[in-house]
This record gives C-alpha cells, sequence and structure tokens, in this order.
C-alpha cells in the first residue's frame, strides 16, 4: 500500500456469511495470512476500524510471531491493567492467598485516563498532533493479548485540541515502536476506504442487482479484478487531462490516482491486444415468449445482527 496517492492491493474477497459477523470473517482471514508467514521474517501489521475492536478479531493475534494488529477504539471503552503481584511466602514461595489468581488490575477509562506514561509530538499531515501512550493494557475478555494504548490529539496554532475528540488506538506489537510510526501506520488504512470509494462509484461494485449469490460474489470478484489491473498499470498509462483538471506542476511523470488511470486507460487498453475475436453486432432482443411467466424470486427473512455483534 503506498500512502500518496492512495493505492490498495486486495488480497482477497470474501463474503460475511449470514450466520457470522465481519470480526469473526476478518479473523479467519488474518489466521489464514498467518499461516503463509508464519515461517517468514517479514514483519506485517493488521491495520482494523474500531468496528473490529472485539474479542472474536483480536483473540485470533495471541502468539503470533510476526503479525501484530492496530485498532481503534471507541472513546467509551474500558482496558484493564495488569494484575497486581500476589504476596509470597518468603520460605515455600507458595500464594499467601487462596483462590484464582487475579487477571485484571485497575481500571482504565478512555473517558477519564490517568496521566500518560509517555508522550511524544509529531507533525502529521501538516498538523502537529500530541500523542500520549500507556502501557500493559488489555481488554476484559482477553488479558492475554497487552498493548499500548495511544490517545493522539490535534492541535491547533495555540495549542489546543483541534477536535472535541481524540483518537484512541491500540496497538498489539513491540512496546518499544515510535509513537509516530504507529500513528503513520494507522493513517495508512484510509488507502482502504479511497479503494471501496473508487469501487463503488467509478467501477459499479454496487450495480449488480441479482438475486444469485454465486453471481454476486463473482462480480464483486470481477470489480477486484479490475481494480487489480489498473494498480498493475499505473506506471505504464498516460494521463488523459481533461480541461478542468488541474496539472501537477513541478514533476515531470507524477505518480497517478486510481481516477486517472481509469481516464487514460481506454486509449491505453487499445494497445494491448487481445487473443479474442471481436463482438458480433446484434439486433433488437425478441423478448419474452408470448405466455413465458418467469418465477418470482423467493422471499428470505430479515437477518440482524445486532445480537451476533454484541457477543462477540
Amino acid at each position: 500500500m503506498s500512502r500518496a496517492p492512495a493505492w490498495f492491493g486486495p488480497r482477497d474477497v470474501e463474503r460475511v456469511p449470514t450466520s457470522s459477523t465481519p470480526a469473526v470473517t476478518a479473523a479467519a482471514q488474518v489466521a489464514r495470512f498467518a499461516a503463509t508467514v508464519v515461517l517468514a521474517t517479514v514483519w506485517s501489521v493488521s491495520v482494523a476500524d474500531r468496528g473490529y475492536a472485539k474479542v472474536a478479531f483480536l483473540s485470533v493475534f495471541v502468539g503470533l510471531p510476526n503479525l501484530s494488529v492496530l485498532v481503534r477504539l471507541a472513546s467509551n471503552r474500558v482496558l484493564y491493567g495488569a494484575p497486581v503481584l500476589e504476596e509470597r511466602h518468603p520460605v515455600t514461595g507458595k500464594r499467601t492467598k487462596r483462590g484464582r489468581p487475579p487477571v485484571h488490575g485497575a481500571k482504565f477509562c478512555l473517558k477519564d485516563p490517568p496521566r500518560p506514561q509517555q508522550q511524544a509530538q509529531a507533525t502529521l499531515g501538516g498538523t502537529t498532533a500530541r500523542l500520549s501512550a500507556w502501557t500493559r493494557l488489555h481488554f476484559k475478555g482477553l488479558p492475554r493479548l497487552e498493548g499500548v494504548v495511544l490517545r493522539v490529539e490535534f492541535l491547533k496554532a495555540d495549542g489546543t485540541p483541534k477536535y472535541r475528540r481524540s483518537v484512541w488506538l491500540f496497538w498489539g506489537g513491540p512496546s518499544t515502536m515510535a509513537l509516530e510510526v504507529i500513528v503513520q501506520m494507522y493513517l495508512a488504512r484510509y488507502g482502504i476506504e479511497h479503494f471501496f470509494r473508487f469501487a463503488k462509484q467509478r467501477l459499479g461494485l454496487l450495480c449488480a442487482q441479482t438475486p444469485t449469490l454465486a453471481a454476486s460474489e463473482t462480480w464483486v470478484w470481477l470489480v477486484a479484478l479490475a481494480y487489480t489491473q489498473l494498480l498493475l498499470a499505473r506506471a505504464l498509462v498516460s494521463p488523459a487531462w481533461r480541461p478542468w483538471d488541474t496539472k501537477p506542476r513541478g514533476r515531470a511523470n507524477p505518480p497517478l490516482t486510481s481516477g486517472q488511470v481509469l481516464n487514460g486507460w481506454a486509449s491505453f487498453s487499445r494497445t494491448l491486444g487481445t487473443p479474442a475475436a471481436a463482438p458480433r453486432l446484434s439486433g433488437k432482443g425478441t423478448g419474452r415468449q408470448v405466455g413465458d411467466r418467469p418465477t418470482p424470486r423467493p422471499k428470505w427473512p430479515v437477518i440482524s445482527k445486532q445480537a451476533m455483534a454484541a457477543s462477540a
């Protein structure tokens, strides 16, 4: 994924089943991806929005050496610190208290956080940001995954917060990672959002209206394939500047966006050639035969995933 302009290479396309949730489906995708890089020396990071800050998704990252998680948090979440060490007998070394050892420590409320353990300032997108971090925090249902909670506050020129709400992130990777690098990794995630907007507005991702599930999945794969072709040809296509486009200055061969590559694809594709024969012209269709009555589309019950999302 490049940072400017925003490009995104889709690795896999999968439909969220009716009986599942996006968090569970994404966890299965991460597990398959981890199986391909388990023996590799490349370190990977999975960046997700706050809708995936759930145990069903985060639990897959426990014990993965080469794969870390960076997920956004809602501003009302509650996490827990490391448990306090219990007293032990000076001779035998056994616990002085009976029962199960504590799993959670003190509560950490994002609405009222304590004094940060680490702070830094960085320039992100031309704006000064104040970064505050707290270490060794975990979710209630997942004490085995400890990480760093990071608060990002964009500041005005006078040092006051620019926005009413801050951005909260949970980093499940090495605690020695620089705070500015963690935030830049999350900002790179917006290339995925640009991909979905471009696929919907320019490639017709939502244009297929069919009751057949297989046909809908095939259409999504075709859109992903078309976008991949644009991605591979982004350095080969010559831009087709329109009269109202703002041309870049000072650079001979500037990187093109996905929309600019699509505008120049028509002239570029004619130079590629194809083994397929030209389509034959067809006249006006005959339409349906007299007395033909197609079977009505089957009606399916409305599925609500709120209960499944809450349980996850």
